[in-house]
C-alpha cells in the first residue's frame, strides 16, 4: 500500500509543520524535495522536504500576488525576511509563495516619470509610467508591473527614519529588508533598511546626500505596499529597478527579492538598527512614544522592552 501525502490525509499540515520538517530533513541529511516519513493522526505519510516544491503560481495562476494579504500576515508570522519561501498548500499540494517587501504606507509618495509627485494608493500600472534608474541613477521612464496592497497588519521588522537636509524633516517606514541606497566610503551602496546607520547619508534623485535625523526599529501597525517595474532578476547595476520614495533612492520589490548586491551589508558586521551593539555606535536616538505615520502606528521596539529592577529577586 502506498504511503499517502500527508496533506491529503489533513490538509495544510505540511504547511503547518514546516520549521519542524525543515528541521529534521536538515538533521537527517534529506535532500530538498525529498519525502520525509511522518506520523500523522495515527497514520504514516510523507511531506516534502522543503525547498524544491512548486511555487504556488504554478499551481494557480497568479495566487500569490491575490493572496498577498494572506501571505504577507504568513511571512510576519514566521519572522521570514523579503524574498524568503513561505510554504503554503492548495488544494492538498504543498507549495510557495516568496515573501513580499514593504516599500511604503498610503501617504507616502512615489515620483513618476514626468517628475510628479503621487501617493501611492493611487498608483496604476495600467495609468502610470515612474521614474527608475540603476546605480548610475540615471532616472527614465519606466512601466509599472506591480503594485500590490496588503490589508492594515503588523510590521514587525519595521524601520523608521527621519530624513531630510532642512528644518522640515521627512518621515519614512520600511520593511528591514528593503533595500536603500546610502552613500558611504567615498561611494554609493545598497543595503537592507535595518544595516542603516546614523553616520550613513540616504541618496536623492540627482545623487546628492540627505541626512538621516533619527533611525529606529520597532512595530508598524498601517497598510503595506509593494512596487516593482519588473519581476525579473536585475542585472548588476540594477538597471530600472532603482525607484523614488518619498524622495530618496529604494529598490523596488525585485531588487530585494533577487538582487545580491542588494543584500551585500545583510551579513556584515553592520549591527541592526536598535539592537544593543547599534545603540553603543550611533547612540540613543530611539522614538520614546508611539508616532502616528503614514495612514498607520511605529512603535519603537524600546516600548515593548520591560525593565526588571535591580533589586528584584532572582
Amino acid at each position: 500500500m502506498a504511503i499517502p501525502f500527508c496533506s491529503n490525509v489533513l490538509p495544510g499540515s505540511c504547511a503547518q509543520r514546516r520549521q519542524q520538517i525543515n528541521q529534521w530533513c536538515a538533521e537527517l541529511g534529506i535532500e530538498p524535495g525529498r519525502k520525509i516519513l511522518l506520523e500523522l493522526s495515527d497514520t504514516f505519510c510523507y511531506c516534502l522536504c522543503f525547498v524544491g516544491i512548486p511555487s504556488c503560481d504554478s499551481i494557480e495562476s497568479n495566487y500569490c500576488q491575490r493572496d498577498s494579504a494572506s501571505v504577507r500576515q504568513g511571512c510576519s508570522n514566521a519572522d521570514l525576511p523579503v524574498g524568503a519561501k513561505l510554504q503554503l498548500a492548495i488544494d492538498g499540494q504543498d507549495c510557495y509563495c516568496l515573501c513580499p517587501g514593504t516599500i511604503a504606507t498610503n501617504a507616502m509618495t512615489i515620483t513618476l516619470a514626468d517628475g510628479a509627485l503621487l501617493p501611492i494608493s493611487e498608483l496604476s500600472t495600467s495609468r502610470h509610467r515612474i521614474l527608475a534608474a540603476g546605480l548610475d541613477l540615471d532616472f527614465t521612464s519606466h512601466d509599472v508591473a506591480l503594485v500590490s496592497e496588503a490589508e492594515h497588519g503588523r510590521l514587525h521588522n519595521a524601520v523608521y527614519i527621519r530624513y531630510g537636509n532642512g528644518e522640515a524633516l521627512a518621515e519614512l517606514v520600511l520593511s528591514g529588508d528593503c533595500s536603500v541606497l546610502v552613500h558611504r566610503d567615498g561611494g554609493r551602496e545598497m543595503i537592507a533598511a535595518r544595516r542603516l546607520q546614523l553616520v550613513d547619508s540616504l541618496v536623492d534623485r540627482d545623487g546628492a546626500e540627505v541626512m538621516i535625523a533619527t533611525l529606529d526599529s520597532g512595530t508598524f501597525d498601517g497598510p503595506l505596499w509593494d512596487v516593482a517595474t519588473r519581476m525579473d532578476p536585475p542585472d548588476e547595476n540594477l538597471s530600472g529597478h532603482l525607484i523614488l520614495t518619498g524622495g530618496i533612492v529604494t529598490g523596488d520589490l525585485a531588487t530585494s527579492i533577487f538582487s545580491t548586491a542588494a543584500r551585500s551589508r545583510n551579513s556584515s558586521a553592520d549591527p541592526a538598527v536598535g539592537s544593543k551593539h547599534w545603540l553603543e555606535v550611533n547612540g540613543p536616538a530611539r522614538v520614546t512614544h508611539p508616532i502616528e505615520v503614514q495612514s498607520g502606528q511605529f512603535k519603537s521596539g524600546a516600548l515593548y522592552e520591560i525593565r526588571i529592577p535591580d533589586n528584584a529577586s532572582p
